[in-house]
């Protein structure tokens, strides 16, 4: 397999974004960590070739997430001797590049890689309170292909909570959950704890590495591919923890976004609105709106495998009676 990446200016979380354009080729079979599709709306990610989580979308209404919450990272732990190695001032554009070729090489050498041929990109994300978050679509399958959303739900993910179920709608009475949400692949260990204590340190002294972040569009939520107790510490610490967003692309999608903008703008009467237009609009025109795609492949055995094993974690997991009849699409 071979990774060739260039620098790019591209559009993340509705701002301009310094980040890494990859060309992925020689990979056409599955990757040992992938999405695989059960259902219409059913999905399942394998993680190094073992089954991981597994999820379902609603067209109108919700999503679902159901993770065994013990997946391995995609990456091995990062070293003392990996910190000092990425010698430029934390937070800057050659220390987010540096980390960003870092995690593409390990992410290429890992057993567990998720990449395939084709077009990905890489780059820094930010992260924020679900209230700052972009809404889902009224019909996501006719709108999930943009660029990746803000991040949030960082503390439910930090505590790798296994089950949960987002209403994006509204229209029960519930909390609206817009895009960005990220899900965990593992829980809290004991054993973590003398780790921990070492990554707190890095979070305290503005060194700790990123936590590696991988968009499923289909979902229009992030998964913690590598990063768990990075993401522990920073929160821990009260600190912003420093995000990548990886995600296979699909071209540039600045025409559907500048043709949206000027469009609301054109509804527009007040100044404030207006200008807030303009500045989206000037935002989106100096950078590559690159979109995500989300690929998946066949799962075998399909729906009945699907129910099979979401029955068989549910087992182990409180899972709601009526959450687990929408994950089962029953």
């Amino acid at each position: 397999m071979a990774v060739r990446w260039q620098d790019a200016r591209l559009l993340v979380a509705d701002e301009p974004s310094d980040g890494l354009r990859v060309t992925v080729s020689g990979h056409d079979a599955r990757p040992s960590t992938r999405l695989e599709l059960a259902g219409r709306t059913q999905l399942r990610l394998v993680v190094g070739g073992v089954p991981a989580a597994y999820a379902r979308h609603h067209e109108w209404s919700d999503v679902a997430w159901l993770s065994r919450a013990v997946a391995p990272e995609v990456l091995g732990p990062i070293t003392a001797e990996d910190v000092r190695s990425v010698a430029a001032p934390a937070g800057s554009f050659a220390w987010w590049r540096a980390w960003m070729i870092a995690f593409l090489g390990g992410v290429d050498a890992s057993p567990h890689t998720p990449l395939f041929s084709g077009a990905w990109a890489i780059a820094p994300l930010r992260s924020g309170l679900a209230a700052e978050g972009e809404r889902y679509p009224t019909d996501p399958s006719d709108g999930l292909a943009g660029p990746p959303p803000l991040a949030h739900g960082l503390a439910r993910a930090a505590a790798g909570v296994a089950f949960a179920r987002d209403d994006w709608t509204c229209g029960w009475g519930d909390v609206e959950t817009p895009m960005g949400t990220v899900w965990p692949l593992q829980g809290p260990s004991p054993a973590d704890e003398g780790r921990l204590a070492w990554l707190r340190k890095r979070a305290r002294d503005a060194t700790l590495p990123p936590v590696l972040l991988l968009y499923v569009s289909a979902l229009g939520s992030y998964v913690l591919l590598d990063g768990h107790l990075r993401l522990r510490a920073a929160l821990v610490e009260g600190v912003p923890p420093p995000l990548l967003a990886l995600y296979p692309a699909r071209p540039d999608a600045r025409g559907a976004l500048i043709a949206s903008l000027v469009e609301a703008g054109s509804r527009l009467h007040h100044a404030a609105g207006v200008a807030a237009v303009e500045e989206r609009l000037r935002q989106t025109t100096s950078c590559e709106a690159l979109g995500a795609r989300t690929r998946a492949w066949p799962m075998p055995g399909g729906r009945a495998r699907f129910a099979e094993e979401v029955r068989a974690l549910a087992a182990h997991t409180t899972v709601p009676p009526e959450d687990l009849a929408f994950l089962l699409d029953t």
